[in-house]
């Protein structure tokens, strides 16, 4: 009852809009198939445009993508992106400010004049019956676990400008130092990388190895076993050995019955120690 209501109210309030909207006379309905121009801005200069349209690819169909450059044809942090459809947009303008790559995370913005065009487009798509809130979301956090997937895979994404520059710098008939320097820096650190990532491989090994026998070790201890049921009826119907001082052959009973009775005790405290150990790692 309470989702119903919920739906009502969010009804109400896009009818007010477009009701406002109508009264001001500026309330103009998008087509299905309107492009629409958001402003996306916060994207680390280092990162190509192919990187960047393949991020916004992910919210819908791109007709093109803008990069602003600077006085020195610098690339600068922002840019302008034509999405082919109003449903295209809005998907982005809820998807872009969830992207975080190089630390810096991104924004998007439309013109205050399209935006409400756009709001007025989202208010009419809202009183479709068909309308479903929900596959959009679960439609939106599909596009951004895909992208933090895109983003994982760039593992290098901190020296891609540096990469590109060293391809680029490949047909170039002149090669400087710069160039071999830029080289000899970015072998090195896939170098480090790996041989960090080869390290920490063998030493998970190692502790799973080492957990495995110690398991394998503590399940022994829990078996019944012949030797086990032997040392339990001997302390079971084990009594102190009677001492008797004027016969050696007593004497020695007496000490090899009390060594023994003292070695099975100090197997069954190993053994509790050894559940304990188990019981703990589980």
């Amino acid at each position: 009852m309470r989702v119903i209501h919920h739906t009502l109210f969010e009804f109400c309030v896009d009818i007010r809009k477009v009701k406002f909207s109508l009264s001001k006379g500026q309330l103009h309905i998008m087509d299905w198939d309107t492009p629409v121009t958001l402003f996306v801005c916060n994207i680390a200069p280092s990162l190509p445009d192919t990187f960047v349209r393949r991020i916004l690819d992910q919210c819908g169909t791109v007709n093109r993508w803008k990069r602003a450059f600077g006085v020195k044809d610098e690339p600068c942090d922002f840019g302008f992106v034509d999405y082919a459809s109003p449903n295209d947009a809005l998907r982005a303008l809820r998807v872009i400010p969830q992207i975080v790559i190089l630390e810096k995370k991104w924004e998007a913005h439309i013109d205050k004049e399209k935006k409400f065009d756009l709001d007025s487009y989202e208010s009419a798509l809202k009183m479709r019956i068909d309308y479903d809130r929900s596959k959009e979301t679960r439609k939106e956090q599909m596009i951004v676990h895909m992208v933090n997937e895109i983003v994982a895979s760039s593992a290098f994404a901190r020296t891609v400008k540096r990469l590109t520059a060293n391809l680029e710098s490949q047909f170039d008939e002149e090669r400087t130092a710069e160039h071999y320097r830029y080289q000899n820096e970015v072998r090195h650190e896939n170098d480090l990388y790996e041989q960090y990532f080869r390290n920490e491989l063998i030493e998970w090994k190692k502790t799973e190895v080492q957990y495995n026998l110690e398991i394998e070790n503590m399940n022994k201890s829990l078996v019944s076993s012949p030797e086990r049921n032997e040392r339990e009826d001997f302390l079971k119907k084990w009594n102190p050995p009677e001492f008797n001082i004027a016969d050696p052959a007593a004497k020695q009973e007496y000490l090899n019955q009390w060594n023994k009775f003292l070695a099975i005790r100090r197997e069954r405290k190993q053994i509790r120690e050894n559940e304990k150990e188990l019981e703990r790692l589980l």
